[in-house]
């Protein structure tokens, strides 16, 4: 069996099976499927995020928008035209006839104008964390999707691995049968042996077909363009410690979208109590009158907010309750968020351990064990049964090995999601 040069304990461990994987796939040759050019397809060819793109430009260019003074109106009219009598439809009978041509335009208030273009722009900014937290999203779903196609790999792996060693355990109880030394049973459960491993080989290269259609969601094209080659063990980054990530949570995108609708509610607040403060227009009209002199009429109009209570107060209130609960949603996070890392953090610490007690405690008793029922059955003193046993037995703790590996690979990169410039 191969194992580690190094050890775990003092003891030594099996090598992990990405030792063997990339010696097959460096023979192969080809292109690599590497965690990271998943992750980067991923981010590169997303809906989601091209999507979330165009609405924070979308946000940034109403922020422009509505800081500016509505568009003037042009005003064309005809007044005090006679409709019955002798008169009737004639501009030059009646003094008070005329024709005109005015402008109207309405004056907001620069403060209201102001915190509109302000409410607009802490909207893009919200959009603009949103897509920083969507990128990080995308690139842990599909590293997620890339890790389940390496585990049926991995997997497939260490069974063709102990399909090698029972084809040749298969071929010497076969001499020894004919030779008379071996009897008819041992042959049979050699060959049903390795039928069930060829079994759970097709199964794991079932899981890696299908592993391989998911994880075209997140690189774009057709699951033939990914590479064939085999997936290689990702090296993540040092994790730090749980104190530092906690520390950092409110620099995390969700924390800060969330900080930013909070002060986007509060601009709308104060809004909503400049609404007090009416706005006004100005309306300029020249007036032709056929046969008599020319007129020009200067208005103004201010609105009276004469049902405060109704209205204006109500709009206060409104706006208030919309900022408490930006703010009950932003705290909400926040616990969530601390719950997620820790459970998370907790969980990967413990697999460090569980692994290391695999990879010293469990595997290389176990593997001794195969050795040593396979030296019995060659001596002569023991059966062929128990070398299957102890041979099922390393195979599973051995999967259970990579599975818990995988795991904390998985449980790493999920809190990847919460370092920051990730």
């Amino acid at each position: 069996m191969f194992r580690f040069c190094g050890r775990s304990r003092g003891r030594p461990v099996l090598v992990p099976l990405c030792i063997l994987l990339w010696c097959a796939s460096a023979a192969a040759g080809g292109p690599r499927l590497t965690l990271a050019e998943v992750q980067r397809l991923a981010v590169q060819h997303q809906p989601l995020l091209e999507g979330q793109s165009a609405l924070v430009a979308a946000a940034r260019e109403r922020a422009v928008s509505a800081g500016q003074l509505p568009d003037p109106q042009l005003k064309l009219g005809v007044l005090n035209l006679p409709v019955d009598s002798a008169d009737a439809w004639r501009f030059n009978r009646d003094s008070m006839t005329q024709s005109s041509v005015g402008l109207a335009q309405e004056f907001t208030l620069a403060g209201k104008r102001r915190l509109r273009a302000e409410s607009e722009s802490l909207n893009a900014a919200a959009g603009d964390a949103q897509f920083g937290a969507m990128t990080r999203a995308v690139q842990r779903d599909a590293g997620l999707a890339y890790l389940d196609l390496l585990h049926p790999h991995h997997a497939a792996e260490l069974v063709r691995q102990q399909i090698a060693e029972a084809q040749r355990a298969l071929a010497a109880t076969e001499i020894a049968y004919r030779s008379g030394r071996r009897g008819l049973a041992d042959v049979l459960a050699a060959r049903a042996a390795i039928g069930m491993l060829q079994d759970k080989a097709a199964g794991y290269a079932q899981a890696t077909a299908a592993a391989r259609e998911n994880l075209q969601r997140w690189t774009g094209g057709s699951p033939g363009e990914l590479p064939e080659a085999a997936p290689e063990e990702p090296e993540l980054p040092p994790l730090p410690p749980l104190a530092a990530l906690l520390g950092e949570l409110d620099r995390h995108p969700e924390a800060v979208a969330a900080q930013r609708l909070v002060d986007r509610a509060a601009v709308m607040a104060r809004l909503a109590r400049k609404a007090a403060q009416p706005d006004f227009n100005v309306e300029v009209d020249y007036a032709y009158r056929a046969e008599y002199s020319n007129m020009v009429s200067v208005q103004v109009g201010i609105p009276l907010p004469m049902f405060a209570a109704r209205r204006q107060d109500r709009d206060i209130a409104a706006a208030q309750s919309e900022l408490d609960a930006e703010q009950s949603v932003r705290d909400d996070l926040r616990r969530r968020l601390a719950a997620e890392l820790s459970s998370m953090y907790r969980d990967w610490e413990a697999l460090g351990g569980r692994i290391d007690r695999y990879g010293s405690d469990v595997v290389p008793p176990l593997d001794g064990r195969a050795e040593a029922a396979l030296a019995e059955y060659r001596s002569g003193n023991g059966s062929f049964t128990g070398v299957l046993d102890a041979r099922q037995a390393l195979l599973e703790a051995q999967l259970s090995l990579l599975e818990l590996r995988l795991q904390r690979m998985r449980t790493a990169l999920k809190l990847h999601y919460f370092v920051s410039g990730r």
